[in-house]
C-alpha cells in the first residue's frame, strides 16, 4: 500500500490594495484637515490603513489649521416629537413633570432646554404662585436641595427666589437662637479657665470651643500681648516644680498657651528628685547597673545617668580576681 502524503493547503489571503500615485498626492493634501472616518470612505480603505499610511508618510493632523475631532454621537438622541412636546410643556409645567412625561432625567431636560434656547426668554420660565407658596410653607422645614428637587429647579434658583422673598417678608428669615452666657457660666469659666483645657470647659458647658474662647476674650481672661522675658524666665523656674495647671494659674495664662510656649523654647518638664530618690541613687549607683537602678527609681537610664553626672558620682572599679597557681 502506498503511503498517502499530506499536502499543506495555502491559505488564500487577499493581497493589500496598493496606493496609486494620484491617491497618495490627494492623501497628502487632505489628511491634515480631514477626519480619518471620512478618508476611509473616500479611498475605500479601513481606518487602520489610513493611519498606517499617514505614519509612513510622516503626516500629522493640523490642529492649528482648523482640524477638530468628531463629536461623539449621543446614545439616546432626542426625536422631533420629544422636542415639540418639550416646547409645548415648557410654559406650564415643571422640569420634573416634563422629565416624567418624556421618560428622561431632569438634568437631560434642563440641558436640552438650554440647547434649544428656551432659557433666553425669562417670561417663559417665570415663577408661579404655587411654587412661591410652596417655598413660603417649606423654607424652614426642607433644605434648598429638597425644595429644588420637588419643584424641578436648580438649587441656586430656589436660593435666589428665597432670598428675594426674605427681603420683602421678614417672617421668612431663619431663626437664629442667641443663647446668652449666664452668670453661673461666667463664674465657672473664671474659676476653671487657668486649670482646665478649653475643650474640657466647652464640653462641660455644652458650648463650642470658639464660643468659650470668645467669651474668655470678653471677660479679659485671655492675654493678647506677647510673652515678656520675665515671664519666660519664670516659666523655666516653675516648670520642674509645678504642673501645667498650677503654672497657668500663676502666670495668668491658659494651659494651651503655657504648653505651646514650652515647646517653642525647647524646655523639658522633669520631675524634681526627692531626698529619698537621691539617697537611693548615691547608695546604689556605684554598685548597680543603670537599668537596674532606673527600675528601682521608676525612671529611665538616661535620666539616672544625667543626675549622677550632676552629683559627680562614679562607678566602683571591679577588682580583678587572680587565680592561685596549683603547686
Amino acid at each position: 500500500m502506498a503511503k498517502r502524503t499530506k499536502t499543506k493547503r495555502k491559505s488564500k489571503q487577499a493581497k493589500p490594495k496598493r496606493w496609486s500615485d494620484q491617491d497618495t498626492i490627494v492623501f497628502k493634501k487632505i489628511y491634515p484637515y480631514v477626519q480619518n472616518s471620512y478618508l476611509s470612505k473616500h479611498f475605500n480603505r479601513s481606518v487602520l490603513s489610513i493611519r498606517k499610511k499617514a505614519i509612513r508618510l510622516g503626516l500629522k493632523k493640523d490642529w492649528a489649521g482648523g482640524y477638530s475631532q468628531p463629536m461623539p454621537k449621543p446614545e439616546n438622541p432626542w426625536t422631533r416629537r420629544e422636542i415639540e412636546t418639550l416646547r409645548q410643556m415648557y410654559h406650564d409645567n415643571t422640569t420634573n413633570e416634563i422629565s416624567k412625561k418624556l421618560g428622561r432625567t431632569p438634568a437631560a431636560v434642563q440641558t436640552k432646554i438650554g440647547d434649544i434656547g428656551l432659557t433666553l426668554n425669562p417670561k417663559l420660565r417665570s415663577w408661579k404662585e404655587k411654587e412661591v407658596e410652596f417655598i413660603r410653607k417649606n423654607c424652614r422645614k426642607m433644605t434648598l436641595a429638597q425644595m429644588a428637587e420637588k419643584l424641578g429647579k436648580t438649587k441656586s434658583s430656589v436660593h435666589g427666589k428665597l432670598s428675594k422673598l426674605r427681603v420683602r417678608e421678614p417672617e421668612l428669615r431663619p431663626l437664629k437662637p442667641q443663647i446668652g452666657w449666664k452668670p453661673k457660666e461666667d463664674e465657672f469659666l473664671r474659676k476653671h479657665f487657668f486649670t482646665w483645657t478649653i475643650e474640657r470647659i466647652a464640653k462641660k458647658l455644652k458650648r463650642s470651643v470658639s464660643g468659650v474662647k470668645a467669651r474668655a476674650w470678653k471677660l479679659k481672661l485671655l492675654k493678647q500681648h506677647r510673652w515678656t522675658p520675665a515671664e519666660e524666665k519664670k516659666l523655666e523656674e516653675l516648670l520642674p516644680k509645678f504642673s501645667f495647671e498650677e503654672i497657668a494659674g500663676k502666670l495668668r495664662r491658659g494651659i494651651e498657651a503655657v504648653i505651646a510656649k514650652k515647646k517653642r523654647l525647647g524646655l523639658r518638664k522633669h520631675r524634681p528628685w526627692t531626698e529619698k530618690q537621691l539617697a537611693i541613687l548615691k547608695k546604689f549607683y556605684p554598685v548597680e547597673s543603670l537599668r537596674k537602678l532606673a527600675g528601682r527609681l521608676d525612671s529611665n537610664p538616661t535620666t539616672v545617668a544625667n543626675q549622677a553626672a550632676k552629683l559627680k558620682l562614679r562607678k566602683r572599679k571591679a577588682k580583678k580576681r587572680t587565680r592561685k597557681k596549683k603547686k
